[in-house]
């Protein structure tokens, strides 16, 4: 009897496999892109809206095992908005800790934006180990050298390689997550900048844009096989003698946290929340667009809500995407920047016909007097309705994923050298 002549399909089969076997010999793996997952997990941003415009899906969110950079100007809530994100991984059973570079950090007024003071109190801050050096030049704090007395990029690289080689060093399928948030990235030094400091040199040092490069170059590819989510927030500064091209340049230490980030979150506006009654301000709401995203389309911008004494408003934003993709309508006109005004009214029609009203500010309200199943399923309505419509918005302008996932971040500042 003849044997059965094996077909292309079957003779491709069998070459892919012998070529994975021979790159597996190599110390490489291999799998193909529906046996990858992308990411592992996603973390909660404390906003369904913002959730939506970072993944597609209102419950999901931040993309763990990625560098994430946040950049906008001063007094935005950047360093807020990343305090939620470290609550909700110790709410997931992670650990979170914060390089706080700025010493800005207040326990707290961290606590009521995380909404959980018990949550708030389990952040761990990576300081120097300033009483140890002390100690070790037995008390004289003039026998220090200047560099031991702060966080430099140096510094930084071999805090974040530890951390990974402990992780790695587990050997566990399941490491728990770490989330890491370097605040700020711009103020970051380094060891020669401060040597020159001390020496009164007055030089400009190229050193830290090198050494940014370096560390993710090293770091990156091991984030995910160690569980590990690096966050960077950077300040957005004036372009100054700049005629043509953007306004404002993220300070990131040059190009190197801008190229490996996933993720680029850039805090467009932000102003007071006040009480219509006090006029007190009680919470900033802000604007935010995703001007890089690999995980789903960049551009998206939406609106977030941060109240002093509760924190974020989950379904701040909601009203603003909905009216924008003619899911439901608003009784006035949206301002210039596309938020409303606190008086204006949105309706909207469920799929099954039953008309929704509420306020500008109270849909958080109107949310909360629903069952937790009900509230569940009109989440999961408005996500779906929003993706529809959005490829819809797509399609008739014949655009492509390609064209969307390009980098379209602001310029980084010109050091690299």
């Amino acid at each position: 009897m003849a044997r059965k002549k094996k077909t292309d399909k079957e003779n491709i089969q069998d070459f892919n496999k012998d070529l994975d076997d021979f790159l597996s010999s190599a110390g490489v793996d291999v799998k193909t892109l529906s046996e990858h997952e992308q990411v592992p997990f996603w973390t909660h941003s404390g906003s369904y809206a913002l959730n939506w415009i970072i993944s597609d899906d209102m419950f999901k969110g931040v993309p763990s095992t990625k560098c994430i950079l946040i950049s906008g100007e001063e007094a935005k809530g950047k360093s807020l908005l990343s305090d939620v994100w470290l609550g909700e991984n110790i709410k997931d059973g992670g650990t979170s800790f914060k390089m706080d570079i700025e010493d800005a950090t207040g326990g707290s007024f961290t606590s009521k934006i995380i909404g959980d003071e018990e949550i708030a109190a389990k952040i761990r801050l990576i300081s120097p180990s300033t009483s140890k050096a002390i100690k070790k030049a037995d008390g004289d704090i003039k026998k220090l050298k200047q560099k031991e007395l702060v966080i430099t990029i140096e510094k930084m690289t071999s805090i974040i390689n530890k951390l990974i080689d402990w992780q790695l060093s587990k050997g566990a399928d399941k490491l728990p997550s770490i989330y890491i948030v370097i605040d700020s990235v711009s103020n970051l030094t380094s060891d020669k900048e401060i040597e020159d400091i001390a020496a009164d040199k007055d030089k400009k040092d190229m050193t830290p844009q090198q050494k940014m490069r370096a560390f993710f170059r090293a770091v990156n590819q091991k984030l995910k096989e160690a569980n590990i989510t690096v966050i960077g927030i950077a300040h957005l500064t004036a372009n100054i003698g700049v005629m043509f091209g953007p306004s404002k340049v993220i300070s990131a230490k040059g190009t190197g946290f801008k190229y490996a980030s996933s993720l680029t979150i850039n805090m467009m506006s932000s102003k007071e929340i006040k009480d219509p009654k006090t006029e007190v301000a009680v919470g900033i709401r802000m604007k935010l667009q995703t001007t890089k995203n690999r995980m789903a389309y960049k551009g998206r911008y939406t609106f977030l809500s941060m109240y002093f004494n509760k924190g974020i408003d989950p379904y701040g934003g909601i009203s603003e995407l909905l009216t924008q993709y003619g899911l439901a309508k608003s009784s006035a006109k949206a301002k210039m920047d596309g938020s409303y005004n606190d008086t204006t009214k949105f309706t909207y029609v469920t799929e099954d016909g039953k008309e929704l009203k509420w306020k500008y500010t109270e849909l958080w309200k109107m949310m909360n007097s629903f069952k937790e199943e009900q509230r569940k399923s009109l989440l999961n309505e408005w996500n779906e309705r929003l993706n529809e419509k959005y490829q819809e918005a797509l399609n008739s302008m014949g655009i492509t994923e390609e064209t969307l996932l390009e980098d379209d971040d602001p310029i980084t500042e010109e050091e690299d050298g």
